[in-house]
C-alpha cells in the first residue's frame, strides 16, 4: 500500500492537485483520498476507474500500481491490456466489428474457425 500511496501523491504533486480537487475531480470523497494517502485505506477497483479518468491515464496503470493487477510479463500482456483499454470506452457496435475481424485474421493464420466462448449475455 506504500508504493500506491507513494505512487498517488506522486501523480497529484506532477499535476499540482490536493486531495479537495483530485476528489472533486474524479467524483470521490476528499475522505477516501485522505484515507489512500495515510494508508488506512486501500483503493478497490471504482476507486481506481476514477482516478485513472481523473488523471487522464489507462485504468491499467492504476490496477498494477494498487496492487490490483499484476505487471505485464509478456508483450503479449501488454498488446492485450492495451487493447483492453481502446475497446471497453467503443460502442458495442465498435467492439463486435473488431472483434469479427479478429476472428476472420485468427482463421486466416490458422486455417479453421476460432475456439468460440460463451456469449456475452451484455449489449
Amino acid at each position: 500500500m506504500v508504493r500506491f500511496r507513494r505512487w498517488l501523491q506522486q501523480q497529484m504533486d506532477a499535476r499540482g492537485l490536493g486531495v479537495r480537487e483530485l476528489a472533486r475531480i474524479a467524483g470521490v470523497g476528499s475522505g477516501t483520498i485522505s484515507r489512500i494517502l495515510t494508508e488506512s485505506r486501500k483503493p478497490g477497483p471504482e476507486v481506481c476507474q476514477k482516478l485513472a479518468r481523473a488523471f487522464g491515464i489507462s485504468e491499467t496503470v492504476v490496477f498494477v500500481e494498487a496492487g490490483l493487477m499484476s505487471p505485464a510479463r509478456t508483450a503479449t500482456e501488454v498488446n492485450l491490456r492495451e487493447l483492453y483499454d481502446l475497446l471497453k470506452d467503443l460502442p458495442v457496435s465498435e467492439q463486435r466489428a473488431i472483434l469479427a475481424e479478429a476472428r476472420e485474421r485468427w482463421e486466416a493464420v490458422h486455417g479453421e474457425s476460432p475456439p468460440q466462448l460463451a456469449p456475452s449475455t451484455s449489449q
